[in-house]
C-alpha cells in the first residue's frame, strides 16, 4: 500500500513540474515580440561608454540631506539660505571639474526676480471682548492665509464673527456684513462656485471682497479629507506675481481652516468670541542666480551641440513658526540626480563628443524664473540643445511621469520614454507646465521633466524631509538618463 501511494505520489509531482514548465514556455510564447526584445536588451550589456554601476546613491542621498537641512532653512530665493546652497552647488561643480561656461564668473547666471517673503508667522486666534487670547490655531496644519488676488499681505484685524450659513446672505448692500469677520462653510463655498460658474456674475463677490462692505476678514472651511486634498495640512504658497502692486495693507484678510478647527471657531463664535488674524508678508525684487557647469563635448562638429541635465535647487524657504519646508522630494532629489550625473561623466575616462550643460535652476517656485531667464538669454545656444530636467525624483509612493508641455513632435520625450519603459520603471506619458522644461518648449526646444508629483506627502510643507526619497529608486531613475547618454552624446 505504501509503496503503491509513494509511486502514485511521484507520478503526480511529475505531472505537475510538466505542467509548470509547459505554462513557463506557452507565457513566453505569448509576449509580444517587442516585449522579448525589450528584456533580451535588458540582458545584454547596454552601456558602452558609460558605466551603470558608478552611479552611487549614497552620494545622492548625501547631497538631499545636506540640500534639505535646516542650515539652508528651505532654499528660498534672497535668502541666505539659498546662497548658501547655491555655494554648496558651486563648490561640488568645482571639485569634480565643470567648466565655468565663458561669460560666466563662477557657474553664476544673475537675473532679477520678485519673492513673497514670509516677515513674521500668520496669526489666526480666539479672543474674548478684552482682547485676551483664548485659543491659537497652529499655521499649515490648522489653517493657512490667502495671500494671492486681491487679499491682504500686510495688516491685521480683529472682529466679531458671522457665520454665512445661507447663500442669500451673500448680497449686495448686506449691512449684517459690515465690520465682521465671515465664517464661509464649505458647503457653501462650493455652492457658491457652482452658481459663479453657472451665471459669471461676481457682482455680489466683488463687493464683499470690497472696501464698500466693510467687512473685516473671511476664515472659509477647506476640508482636506476631501479626494482633491487628503492631505493634513495646507502646502505653503510663494508666488509673488499673484500679488499686484496695489496697496496690500487695506482690505479684507483671508485664511482657509481645516474643517475640525473651523467648526470649533463656529461653536465659540456662537458663544461670543471674536477672532483675531494676522498677516505679514513683503514682496521684494532680489538678484539670484543659476548655476551652471558644462562638460565641453571633444569632436569639433558635435560640440556645437548641448544636452542639458538640469534641476531647480530653490524652495519656499522658512515658515517664522520654528520650522522651515525643507524640499528634499521638491527638489534636492533632482538637483542631486543631476549633480551624481555630472560627477559619472567627469569621472568616466571617455569624454563625450557632444558638449553636456549641468544647470541648476533657481526661482521654479516662483512660476519658473530662472528657466525663463534661461532661455530669454542662454549661454549656448538654443538652437542646437535638447534639455532633460528632473522635479521630484526617488519617491516610493508615485510612477515616475515622463512630461513634456506642448510639442506636437518630441523625439526626445519618445526615446527617454522608450528607456524608462526598458529599464522596467513604473512609468507614464503625460503633459504639464508646471516645471523648468516649459520655457524651452515655448523657444521650440525639445525638452521634458521627470517627475514622481508626491504632492499628498509633504508638498511645500514641513513634512518633505529625506525620509519621502528612496534611494533606490531615483537610482533606478538616473540609470535610463545615462543610456540616452551613451547613445546620444559619445
Amino acid at each position: 500500500m505504501l509503496l503503491k501511494r509513494n509511486r502514485i505520489l511521484s507520478v503526480t509531482l511529475a505531472i505537475l513540474m510538466l505542467c509548470t514548465i509547459f505554462t513557463g514556455c506557452s507565457q513566453n510564447v505569448f509576449k509580444s515580440v517587442e516585449q522579448q526584445q525589450i528584456e533580451q536588451e535588458v540582458k545584454e550589456s547596454l552601456f558602452t561608454n558609460l558605466n551603470e554601476e558608478s552611479i552611487d546613491a549614497n552620494n545622492i542621498m548625501s547631497i538631499i540631506e545636506e540640500l534639505s537641512s535646516e542650515k539652508y532653512l528651505g532654499r528660498l530665493p534672497g535668502t541666505e539660505g539659498n546662497r548658501l546652497a547655491a555655494k554648496y552647488i558651486i563648490d561640488y561643480f568645482k571639485e569634480i571639474g565643470l567648466e565655468n561656461p565663458e561669460g560666466l564668473e563662477d557657474y553664476k547666471q544673475y537675473y532679477n526676480q520678485k519673492v513673497l517673503f514670509t516677515n513674521s508667522a500668520p496669526i489666526l486666534e480666539l479672543v474674548n471682548e478684552d482682547g485676551d487670547k483664548l485659543k491659537e490655531y497652529n499655521y499649515i496644519t490648522q489653517f493657512s492665509p490667502g495671500i494671492g488676488g486681491i487679499n491682504v499681505i500686510k495688516g491685521e484685524v480683529t472682529a466679531p464673527c458671522l457665520i454665512m450659513d445661507d447663500v442669500k446672505q451673500y448680497a449686495i448692500g448686506n449691512e449684517e456684513l459690515r465690520g465682521k469677520i465671515l465664517l464661509i462653510p464649505d458647503n457653501i463655498i462650493t455652492e457658491l462656485n457652482s452658481d459663479l460658474e453657472k451665471t459669471q456674475d461676481y457682482s455680489a463677490f466683488n463687493w464683499i471682497m470690497s472696501q464698500e462692505s466693510g467687512v473685516k476678514g473671511i476664515v472659509a472651511e477647506i476640508d482636506l479629507r476631501k479626494p482633491s486634498h487628503i492631505q493634513k495640512y495646507f502646502p505653503v504658497s510663494k508666488i509673488a506675481d499673484h500679488i499686484d502692486r496695489s496697496d496690500k495693507t487695506k482690505g479684507l484678510i483671508q485664511v482657509g481652516c481645516n474643517t475640525p478647527y473651523f467648526n470649533e471657531i463656529k461653536r465659540e463664535a456662537e458663544n461670543g468670541a471674536l477672532i483675531h488674524i494676522s498677516v505679514d508678508y513683503s514682496v521684494e525684487e532680489v538678484v539670484v542666480p543659476n548655476i551652471i557647469g558644462v562638460i565641453p563635448g571633444t569632436d569639433e562638429k558635435l560640440k556645437n551641440e548641448y544636452i542639458i541635465i538640469s534641476g531647480h535647487f530653490d524652495h519656499v524657504g522658512d515658515n517664522k513658526d520654528g520650522t522651515y519646508n525643507p524640499g528634499a522630494l521638491d527638489n534636492a532629489s533632482g538637483t542631486a540626480a543631476m549633480m551624481e550625473i555630472a560627477r559619472i561623466l567627469m569621472e568616466n575616462e571617455v569624454k563625450p563628443k557632444k558638449s553636456i550643460v549641468f544647470i541648476a535652476f533657481n526661482g521654479e517656485e516662483e512660476l519658473l524664473k530662472g528657466s525663463k531667464y534661461y532661455t530669454e538669454n542662454p549661454v549656448f545656444p538654443l538652437d542646437n540643445t535638447v534639455l532633460i530636467n528632473m522635479d521630484m525624483v526617488g519617491s516610493t509612493r508615485k510612477p515616475l511621469f515622463v512630461m513634456d508641455a506642448m510639442l506636437e513632435e518630441n523625439k526626445l520625450k519618445d526615446e527617454i520614454y522608450k528607456y524608462v519603459q526598458q529599464f522596467g520603471i513604473d512609468s507614464y506619458n503625460g503633459r504639464t507646465n508646471r516645471s523648468d522644461h516649459t520655457h524651452f518648449e515655448e523657444k521650440g526646444v525639445e525638452a521634458i521633466t521627470l517627475i514622481q508629483p508626491d504632492e499628498k506627502s509633504g508638498y511645500h510643507s514641513p513634512k518633505d524631509t529625506i525620509k519621502l526619497v528612496n534611494k533606490t529608486k531615483i537610482k533606478l531613475i538616473i540609470k535610463p538618463l545615462l543610456y540616452y547618454l551613451d547613445k546620444n552624446a559619445y
